[in-house]
């Protein structure tokens, strides 16, 4: 199924399916649904790097109420530098795929460009693996792509990764809850301040304010500040609080583009050749 949407999206892309496999380190969340597809491009000299990381409605409240607690310092090159504070959950995971799958092939590519993509969680940790790959020296040209991304990092995090990846968008389902936690200040709404260890998301989000995604109706926030009060962040805590109750706010974390993810991939991508543009990079973290 993979090789099939890879061919619908890109059908000139000659993409080879290089592995799929399970991100171990998922801790409190799905740890059977966390996973990293990776696929390379000889044509294009691309490697796409695409990650999948659920969050079901029970356990929307545990990530919710995840605090500066959760943070620790982004310690990973030997020298006792940190770069900011993340989520100790994500650090873990993004530290063994890093390990385990990311770092070997980005050794063996080194002339690709590079893609990193991820829904939800994966999102985060995405964000994670592309920022150290250009903090330790990788040369390649990045590019990041995320849907629904919850917050993984504080203000010092933030800032680092929006110098070193210029070319990166956090695309934002209307009220979709997940890219508002964890929570600023015990709320759902408003702008997270700049208080180190505290949450605080990276740019650029494309916001959607419209339920079915539609062509165009989308707005590019800030480019410097991933908490941009004009964008999604604008929305009312009531409005807010009704999608947690009615569950609304869940079916937007698991549907972008008009599409819900568990129906997309098995369905074979059936509708994308209308829709390229938009679901080139969605379809691989549909099927990871």
């Amino acid at each position: 199924m993979a090789s099939l949407c890879f061919k619908k999206s890109y059908p000139n892309g000659d993409w080879e399916l290089l592995n799929i496999s399970f991100i171990n380190l998922c801790t409190r969340f799905n740890i059977d649904l966390c996973q990293v597809l990776i696929a390379k491009s000889e044509k294009f000299k691309e490697i796409i790097f695409a990650f999948q990381g659920y969050v079901y409605p029970d356990q929307i409240k545990i990530f919710a109420n995840l605090t500066f607690d959760n943070f620790i310092p982004w310690i990973f090159d030997g020298n006792g530098k940190d770069y900011g504070q993340v989520i100790s959950d994500f650090f873990e995971a993004s530290e063994a795929v890093w390990n385990s799958h990311v770092k070997d092939v980005l050794n063996k590519y080194s002339d690709y460009s590079i893609t990193f993509t991820g829904h939800s969680l994966g999102g985060s940790i995405a964000s994670l693996i592309a920022l150290k790959t250009k903090l330790v020296g990788f040369n390649q040209s990045i590019k990041v792509y995320t849907f629904g991304e919850p917050r993984a990092g504080d203000f010092e995090w933030a800032k680092i990764f929006q110098a070193k990846i210029p070319k990166a968008y956090r695309v934002v389902h209307s009220s979709d809850l997940l890219p508002h936690m964890p929570v600023c200040q015990e709320l759902f709404s408003g702008s997270c301040d700049n208080n180190l260890g505290y949450p605080y998301h990276q740019p650029q989000e494309i916001w959607y304010n419209d339920y079915l995604m539609s062509d165009g109706k989308y707005k590019i926030c800030d480019i410097f500040n991933g908490e941009d009060p004009n964008c999604s962040n604008s929305i009312p805590e009531s409005q807010f609080n009704k999608n947690l109750i009615e569950w609304q706010g869940f079916d937007m974390q698991m549907r972008y583009y008009g599409q819900r993810l568990y129906d997309y991939g098995n369905d074979g991508c059936e509708d994308l050749s209308d829709n390229r543009s938009k679901l080139a990079y969605f379809i691989t973290v549909v099927l990871s």
